[in-house]
């Protein structure tokens, strides 16, 4: 191996614009990316840049709005390759399809959008391919045909996991979702994870909840790496959090208000508790029946969707975050909780950074009764609420954008380095 080995060159593969183009601009930042592959992509030259720069001033842009968003500043336009016909076909498609259209609906578009990828002989110019879970298989197959190393981010649990748990919610607490999701065809999501994680080098997850039900899978540990998300700390003003028992407790929920996020144990907690010692603020889109977020003993304030600069004011109004989700791959809200300093009551399953005793508290999936549990104590004890939420201040650094950004970059040149790991296998 060499001592000054070249610094990788990654091309990411991303369909739509998750964590708003967070990997492709961390590995710009770094000297590192090749180039980014997308769906959508209103900038630069394309059709929809051009649409973007001459569409009249106070004209309403109606359904286009949300792809004029999709670009970002911190990537020059030169690194950036987009189909934008094919997104923008999905992107109607997916307006008018069924529940039970949208899994058919999805996987063409992958595929589709995949078959452009491989066209491109620019792609296997990189020393490194990052794509993520589901949007990768057609691919695979010319890739493994190059000396090109393959990284896979899992952003959530595997599809079966996830359909279970929530087809479990469901039957649980029948009629409480507005629409509750229907799993179609399954094993073809599944027949894609397996492909994916037996082609790939290297499997990033964002907590240890994905990575052990990748090893439960059967893919191997050795594949795997945790990289945790991060957020901009910078743009909370986070305060220790100043909880007055002259008053209740100021409980936020902030996420979907749907079961796969665990809302409905938040309620059911309400019947354990004294009257009137908390009140609740529901902060995220309602798919709840509003009939059943009612409690006779504490307030709930349902807010419902808010623009993303309104967030901040619900952090600073609330003494704790509770998110007790079922399933999900790392919920960022417990991030931005944790910069607001604010104690956080979660699950294992919420893929959470909340160190137990000292930032909040892990409860199992499932329990009311430990949530409620853990209330009471907040309620009882104000002087842990505050001592909670400076230990949240004091370890901001551990739920950064730049912790992020090192262990992302680690992660590649970990790969890039190491000669032992080989492509058989899962």
């Amino acid at each position: 191996m060499s001592d000054n080995p070249q610094k990788p060159r990654v091309s990411v593969i991303q369909a739509g614009a998750r964590m708003h183009y967070a990997v492709p601009i961390l590995l710009h930042r770094q000297g590192m990316l090749e180039r980014l592959y997308t769906d959508i992509y209103a900038d630069g030259n394309s059709l929809l840049g051009f649409s973007k720069r001459v569409w009249p001033k106070g004209v309403p842009q109606g359904p286009i709005k949300h792809i004029f968003q999709r670009s970002t500043s911190e990537l020059p336009a030169s690194k950036v390759t987009s189909f934008d016909l094919i997104g923008i076909r999905y992107a109607t498609a997916l307006r008018m399809a069924s529940n039970k259209q949208r899994t058919n609906l999805y996987l063409r578009h992958a595929k589709s959008f995949l078959t452009k990828i491989a066209e491109q002989q620019s792609i296997f110019d990189s020393t490194i391919v990052y794509g993520f879970s589901h949007v990768m298989m057609e691919i695979l197959e010319h890739l493994q045909h190059h000396d090109v190393k393959i990284v896979l981010e899992q952003q959530t649990p595997p599809t079966s996991e996830y359909a279970y748990q929530v087809n479990q919610e469901s039957e649980l607490w029948p009629s409480w979702e507005c629409n509750t999701p229907i799993f179609w065809d399954i094993h073809k999501w599944t027949q894609r994870e397996n492909a994916e994680w037996s082609a790939a080098d290297r499997i990033l997850v964002p907590s240890s909840y994905v990575q052990e039900q990748l090893i439960l899978r059967g893919v191997a540990d050795h594949k795997i790496m945790c990289v945790p998300y991060g957020v901009s700390t910078h743009l909370y003003k986070g305060a220790v959090s100043n909880y007055e028992p002259t008053r209740p407790l100021r409980i936020l929920f902030v996420g979907r208000v749907q079961l796969a996020k665990g809302v409905q144990y938040l309620i059911e907690a309400l019947k354990y508790l004294k009257p009137n010692n908390v009140e609740i603020r529901l902060v995220g889109g309602l798919h709840i029946q509003r009939e059943y977020l009612v409690a006779p003993n504490a307030s709930i304030e349902v807010i419902g969707r808010v623009p993303r600069s309104e967030v901040q004011r619900h952090y600073a109004w609330a003494d704790v975050f509770v998110l007790p989700s079922v399933c999900e791959g790392s919920a960022t809200v417990v991030y931005e909780a944790l910069a607001n300093g604010l104690p956080v009551i979660t699950t294992p399953n919420s893929g959470t950074l909340v160190e137990e005793g000292k930032t909040g508290f892990i409860v199992p999936v499932r329990d009311s009764e430990q949530i409620a549990d853990r209330l009471s104590r907040f309620v009882d004890e104000p002087l842990l609420v505050e001592q909670m939420s400076q230990t949240a201040l004091d370890g901001a650094e551990k739920y950064s954008w730049e912790n992020y950004e090192r262990n992302l970059t680690a992660a590649i040149w970990n790969l890039t380095n190491n000669k032992e790991i080989a492509k058989s296998g899962s």
